[in-house]
């Protein structure tokens, strides 16, 4: 009786020995593992935008119409540039279409399909997209844009234009009709069409 005693003694306190490790586990306190990635695709009241590792949305700029930069002085107090030497693109990116600048304020700037990438500094959480529309020349940085805005001075006049997702200037002929191309011909050799596969 007394060596039953002393076993079950023994493994009671065997149990909660074990107890305790798997709680030691389980704490809240461990540390969570680093992100694989330092760029993703994040869901927002916007759709599906770029954002960086920890959820902090990314904007483009109407006015970087020749791949640089125009966000400059006090300009960047407000939409400090992405910057990242070792860019992991998330699940669903294609690393090719990143790729860096040198900005005009120094240091680096990371650029997706030739776009400079921005924050915005009135968005408080991941996920916020406060800075969208503002001005009528920021928006957020989504992957899937067919069409964008570009702006810029034109022999004094401030001119806004579409272009494609690479920044390529958009054209109307002047012959077409409603939903009627009468470009033909040698013409597509220096003027190619724009089919907006995923429009």
């Amino acid at each position: 009786m007394r060596l039953n005693q002393v076993s079950n003694g023994k493994i009671m306190a065997f149990a909660a020995a074990l107890l305790m490790v798997v709680f030691v586990g389980c704490s809240d306190d461990d540390p969570q593992p680093e992100p694989s990635f330092d760029i993703q695709v994040r869901s927002t009241a916007q759709g599906n935008v770029l954002a960086d590792a920890q959820g902090r949305t990314l904007y483009f700029f109407t006015r970087d119409t020749d791949g640089g930069s125009a966000c400059t002085g006090g300009c960047v107090g407000n939409w400090p540039v992405f910057s990242d030497d070792d860019l992991q693109v998330g699940a669903g990116l294609d690393a090719s279409y990143f790729g860096s600048i040198n900005h005009p304020e120094g240091g680096t700037q990371v650029t997706y399909k030739g776009w400079p990438l921005y924050y915005f500094a009135n968005d408080n959480a991941a996920g916020d997209v406060n800075g969208e529309g503002v001005g009528g020349v920021w928006f957020v940085a989504k992957p899937d844009y067919d069409v964008m805005l570009a702006q810029q001075t034109v022999d004094g006049n401030d001119t806004r234009y579409l272009v494609d997702d690479w920044g390529n200037s958009l054209y109307r002929f002047a012959n077409d009709g409603a939903n009627v191309s009468n470009f033909a011909g040698g013409c597509l050799d220096n003027c190619p069409i724009f089919n907006g596969e995923n429009l």
